[in-house]
């Protein structure tokens, strides 16, 4: 029987504890919980008819529901030139049996880092940064002394913007301190600005590597570049994502929680719940200590209009400013990270070669700790979006995409 969500009176020691220490979570619930239609894929003569794939996403994204009892609702969207689909399944809010909807709002966690580097990459093109630039040049000393340490050496006058986006500055991140999460812990209704946690850092963590000598993911980067778009603008951050991106994009759904500005995309409806296994994060205001590295909430469709922009040349004026977002070097396994965007040419469960080419491509996007993500798969023109609301179920988002992948190419060979 599938748990029930415990109250928010509950939450502060038990799901900050925890809420960013997810590697291990990630494999918690397995991907072979997940209910798959790759059989009828593969014996569909021809191909998939229209409702045939429908049907077929839809028993997806159902099944990632009902066999994970820790995942109380899911989203999908799958968008290209051989199929069009938006389908949920599970409840959005489980407390108040609300039922998730294809449109409802989510949680991107660190699916955001790849707008805000969108902003600095605009921000680039406009002449009011240069990528290559010290970020000393932008921010002050004060800020800066001490995140940028190496063997008693201050090195912070060395570290780049392109560095800060690609995660090769070596800044410490302070969700991977056990004593910043017991902060958070102690203090669950307190609003944290990145200048509070970058402190914390200075004061408790040392960097891992000289600047540019390495890769280690970093929300304190982001942090830092999210000062620096304000610095530059002289405009607070939520301004900034609205004036450059969400508005011009025709984003209306997405805003940042915690900050007096939300939008509903279905009238009446708040965001849909987010989950760390049966406890729910989503009134824990200490999550405003993630800032320009998460912090979103969106829909699917509002990560469909941005991967659109961004591939189809409406969100950069040059294309070597994508070229330049898209180079990467070695991330984790099967991946790589360019500027605030990861390619995956491996997904860790191939759950459909009976009808994936054995060259399918790779994906463009990013995921989040809440199993929020947004894939773009250049071979098909397809993008993939959703969420699963869950902090132990980012182990499921491959093989959810990659059946997803395996019902658009069975509709494309038809």
């Amino acid at each position: 029987m599938r748990g029930i969500p415990l109250p928010a009176a509950v939450l502060p020691a038990l799901c900050l504890a925890a809420l960013f220490a997810t590697g291990n979570d990630a494999a918690a619930v397995g991907p072979e919980a997940t209910t798959s239609a790759n059989a009828a894929l593969a014996a569909a003569p021809g191909g998939l008819a229209a409702g045939e794939a429908a049907d077929s996403l839809q028993a997806i994204v159902q099944g990632v529901v009902d066999g994970n009892p820790e995942i109380f609702g899911a989203v999908l969207l799958v968008d290209g030139p051989y199929l069009s689909w938006r389908g949920a399944a599970g409840l959005a809010d489980p407390a108040a049996g609300r039922a998730m909807a294809a449109g409802d709002q989510f949680y991107l966690a660190s699916v955001a880092k790849t707008m805000t580097a969108a902003l600095v990459l605009k921000l680039a093109e406009a002449g009011r940064v240069g990528l290559d630039d010290p970020v000393a040049d932008y921010l002050p000393d004060s800020l800066l002394a001490g995140l940028f340490t190496v063997g008693g050496r201050p090195r912070h006058g060395e570290v780049t913007l392109r560095q800060l986006l690609g995660h090769t500055a070596g800044v410490a991140d302070a969700f991977n301190d056990d004593a910043f999460i017991a902060l958070l812990v102690a203090r669950p209704d307190s609003v944290w600005t990145p200048r509070a946690v970058l402190a914390y850092t200075r004061e408790h963590q040392a960097a891992h590597f000289a600047p540019g000598e390495g890769w280690r993911y970093s929300d304190n980067g982001y942090n830092l570049l999210g000062l620096v778009v304000e610095a530059v603008t002289g405009s607070p951050l939520t301004a900034v994502y609205r004036d450059l991106l969400l508005d011009p994009l025709g984003m209306r759904h997405t805003f940042r929680h915690f900050a007096g500005e939300d939008r509903q995309a279905i009238p009446g409806r708040p965001p849909s719940h987010w989950f760390r296994g049966d406890l729910d994060c989503t009134p824990l205001v200490s999550l405003t200590s993630d800032w320009a590295g998460g912090g979103l909430y969106s829909t699917a469709e509002d990560l469909r209009r941005f991967l659109r922009a961004l591939f189809g040349g409406r969100l950069f004026a040059r294309q070597e400013t994508l070229d330049a977002m898209r180079t990467t070097r070695a991330a984790w396994d099967g991946s790589g990270y360019g500027l605030g965007i990861i390619r995956v040419r491996e997904l860790e469960s191939a759950r459909a070669p009976e009808v994936l080419p054995p060259d399918w491509g790779e994906l463009w996007g990013h995921i989040g700790a809440s199993s929020a993500f947004m894939y773009y798969w250049p071979e098909r023109d397809t993008v993939f979006a959703g969420t699963m609301n869950q902090m132990r179920a980012q182990g499921l988002i491959d093989a959810l995409v990659t059946e997803a992948m395996a019902v658009v190419e069975a509709r494309a060979v038809r």
